[in-house]
C-alpha cells in the first residue's frame, strides 16, 4: 500500500478550524443533536486516491499535511480527512509526525523577535481543569510566509493573555517532539484561529 501526504486546500483548512470552534462552544443539547444526526447519516468512507478509468494496481492512501513539502491535490480530489481533537488531552506521542486539528484555552503566549532571521512564537494551550498544558510551535516558516504585521498581532495577543482574556484556538499542524515534549507546529497564519476567527479579524474586533 502506498501512502502520500497532500497538502490541505486553504478554504478546507479555514471551514475545519471555524467548524471546530462552533461545535466546542456548543451547549450539551445540540452536542447530543448533532451527534444523533452524524450517526445516522454516516457512512464507511475510505480515503484511497484512484485514477478515474483504471483498476488500481495498489491502494494509495493520501495523509492531510500543512506542510509545502507535501503533494498539490488535483483537481476534483477530496482533502484528506483531518484527525481532530477537542482537547490537547488527547494528544499524545503515537501521534507524532501525523497532523491533525485541535482546539483549547490559550494560557500563555511568548514571542521571540530579536532576531529577525530567528522569530518564533510559542501559544501554550491549557485543558479545561488547568492540569495539562501544550504548546503550538511557530517558528521561522511559519514567520517566512506571514503578513508583515504578524508581530504586532501576536504582542498584541500575548497582551490579552495578561489581560485573562478567554480565548480559545483552534489550529491545524503537525505533531512534534521539541525538548522531550510533544506539541505541534504551525506552519502559515492561516492555520491558526482564535475564537472561530482569524487572529487578524479576532484582535480587530474585539475592544
Amino acid at each position: 500500500m502506498g501512502i502520500h501526504s497532500s497538502r490541505l486546500r486553504s478554504g478546507h483548512k479555514k471551514g475545519l478550524l471555524k467548524d471546530m470552534y462552533n461545535k466546542y462552544i456548543e451547549t450539551d443539547e445540540k452536542k447530543e443533536q448533532r451527534k444523533e444526526r452524524d450517526r445516522n447519516r454516516r457512512k464507511n468512507r475510505t480515503n484511497i486516491r484512484v485514477e478515474q478509468g483504471k483498476k488500481p494496481l495498489e491502494e494509495i492512501v493520501n495523509r492531510p499535511t500543512t506542510d509545502n513539502q507535501g503533494e498539490t491535490l488535483i483537481d476534483g480530489e477530496r482533502n484528506p480527512p483531518v484527525p481532530r481533537s477537542y482537547s490537547i488531552l488527547h494528544i499524545n506521542r503515537e501521534q507524532l509526525k501525523s497532523t491533525l486539528a485541535v482546539i483549547d484555552r490559550i494560557l500563555e503566549v511568548e514571542n521571540d523577535f530579536d532576531n529577525p532571521n530567528e522569530k518564533r512564537s510559542i501559544i501554550t494551550l491549557t485543558n479545561g481543569n488547568n492540569t495539562l498544558t501544550f504548546k503550538i510551535m511557530l517558528e521561522q516558516v511559519f514567520f517566512a510566509q506571514a503578513p508583515l504585521n504578524i508581530d504586532r498581532m501576536l504582542q498584541g495577543l500575548k497582551v490579552r493573555t495578561v489581560q485573562e482574556e478567554a480565548m480559545f484556538l483552534s489550529a491545524v499542524g503537525e505533531i512534534v517532539e521539541r525538548n522531550d515534549e510533544v506539541c505541534m507546529v504551525v506552519f502559515a497564519e492561516e492555520d491558526l484561529n482564535i475564537n472561530g476567527k482569524s487572529i487578524f479579524a479576532y484582535l480587530s474586533n474585539v475592544g
